[in-house]
């Protein structure tokens, strides 16, 4: 009770690190974090999602959402005002995916379609 608002928040965050559990929920996580500190549980974020947690947040601030998550949801009044890929996440996959190149000397009957269900990134047929 006589924590300031600031190291209430420490402690609320550094409790959701004490326990292994594979998907952790975090409400507003940096309200009240000096940049330094936020900075810091950030970091310990990305490394928890890299080990394979699963960290669903909540925030008003989009900058935070781009750098942290994979996926975000936009809600107004309880209700979806879209989903989309972050940018972070848009570069990483884009980072980790090498252009393939097949070359046939005639296309096989269906490919186009084949390739397609398949949702590539950037998908070019030449014949």
């Amino acid at each position: 009770m006589d924590l300031s608002g600031g190291f209430r928040r420490r402690v609320q965050v550094a409790k959701v690190f004490m326990v292994d559990t594979p998907v952790v929920f975090l409400d507003e996580f940096s309200t009240g974090m000096d940049p330094i500190l936020k900075r810091s549980v950030m970091e310990k974020l990305r490394r928890e999602a890299a080990g394979g947690r699963t960290i669903v947040l909540t925030t008003q601030i989009l900058g935070e959402a781009e750098e942290l998550c994979d996926d975000i949801l936009i809600l107004n009044r309880g209700q979806s005002g879209g989903a989309r890929r972050s940018a972070h996440a848009q570069a990483a996959v884009a980072a980790a995916y090498a252009t393939s190149t097949v070359t046939f000397d005639r296309l096989p009957p269906g490919i186009e379609d084949e390739l397609a269900a398949r949702h590539p990134i950037r998908l070019s047929i030449t014949a």
